[in-house]
């Protein structure tokens, strides 16, 4: 494994240039961008200004942190959980190892929720199933009016999914519970919803070799695997939609790029007619959407 040296960090480019060689070095994947993140978070200073900056000189303390980083960096370990932030749909959320780091794509969920909930709505309540970090749910309230309920399994994503909601939306105009899908908003007979959005595992056993493999190492795999082909979730949720839906309502599910489908199959099974799938900006099956 390859690192910094300790000479040539006197300015904010130099040390962009040898964090970005060191990662390089180590193969890690995306690794100017990886660097540019690193500077960021220790200088406060956005992407262009690292540029803008770069003769700007580096303290003392923030090289201390930048070698800190570094090493970690090398190792693959996702510079979210590092850093332990990440940024979706504009917002700046707290992430920790062991919670689902969220994707730029899956912010193609946000905008279709947004779309459905309009400038005009009363309030819509919206359950954001398989929450994770809250990206979702937080994303869709702090754009609208909504009321966001989130569930988890996992006690750590549903921590600080509530964390992300206090900073990024204090008020209680989102909540996370910890439990199996709809099992909390049940107990706790929240009235149904008018939006369900659920972004749930979905890559399959057999798939498991087309994924990342510091993905797999660094983040959890509950929150990336499903039995039954890579199915296993959207059956259970389709199977129990209808009952937490109000008439008329809408659910929308991110999807694998190869399961639109079965995913649409699924649907039509446990009721459903009203079935749309939506391509993402790279042409990729992305959302299966559906009208109850």
């Amino acid at each position: 494994m390859k690192t910094l040296k300790n000479e040539g960090f006197g300015s904010i480019g130099s040390a962009l240039r040898l964090v970005s060689e060191a990662l390089r070095a180590n193969n890690i994947p995306n690794h100017l961008k990886k660097a540019e993140w690193l500077i960021e978070n220790i200088t406060g200073l956005k992407r262009a200004f690292i540029y803008l900056e770069r003769n700007k000189p580096v303290s003392p303390k923030e090289i201390s942190v930048l070698k800190k980083y570094l090493a970690m960096a090398v190792k693959g370990i996702p510079v979210q959980y590092i850093t332990k932030q990440a940024f979706f749909y504009g917002l700046e959320l707290k992430i920790e190892r062991g919670v689902f780091i969220p994707r730029p794509e899956t912010e193609l969920l946000v905008e279709k929720t947004l779309g459905i909930i309009g400038p005009a709505s009363d309030s819509p309540v919206v359950f954001d199933i398989c929450c994770g970090c809250g990206s979702v749910g937080i994303a869709v309230a702090k754009n609208s009016d909504a009321n966001v309920f989130g569930t988890d399994i996992s006690s750590k994503a549903v921590k600080c999914a509530s964390l992300n909601a206090e900073s990024v939306l204090p008020g209680g105009r989102a909540v996370f519970f910890k439990g199996d899908l709809f099992r909390p908003l049940a107990e706790r007979k929240i009235c149904r919803a008018d939006i369900i959005v659920a972004n749930p595992p979905y890559i399959a056993e057999d798939e498991i070799e087309e994924v990342d493999k510091y993905i797999l190492k660094y983040e959890p795999r509950k929150a990336l695997l499903a039995e039954e082909g890579g199915t296993e979730f959207y059956r259970r949720i389709m199977r129990d939609a209808s009952f937490f839906l109000k008439n008329g309502g809408h659910l929308i599910c991110e999807i694998g790029y190869n399961q639109a489908g079965k995913v649409s199959d699924i649907a039509g099974i446990n009721g459903f007619s009203d079935i749309c799938v939506i391509k993402d900006y790279n042409g990729k099956d992305r959302i299966v959407h559906i009208r109850s």
